[in-house]
């Protein structure tokens, strides 16, 4: 089944499988790593923020604490390792909103 990449909320591992999530199907799962994924999708548009998830950065709806909260209402762990990177982006882009 393919996802066009502007349609994935996030992407969510399960071992060596992972998950990806689009708000027009059910979640897809396929065989391979996060970060094989993470390599793939532009960093412009996708965030690693968990060592379990990669989130599209257009989708988050709001940041609280610990956790992100996407358009779909699902909220997503931001993981200690990850915060810099979450902060930097949210630095680059503030004048933007």
């Amino acid at each position: 089944m393919a996802i066009d990449i502007e349609d994935i909320i996030f992407i969510e591992s399960r071992n060596e499988y992972v998950r990806i999530f689009s708000p027009y199907k059910r979640p897809v799962m396929t065989l391979g790593s996060l970060k094989s994924f993470q390599e793939k999708l532009l960093p412009s548009l996708f965030l690693c923020v968990h060592q379990s998830y990669i989130v599209n950065l257009s989708a988050i709806k709001c940041i609280e604490k610990k956790h992100l909260v996407l358009q779909n209402e699902q909220h997503i762990p931001v993981g200690k390792l990850y915060e810099a990177d979450l902060k930097k982006y949210i630095n680059e882009n503030s004048h933007r909103k």
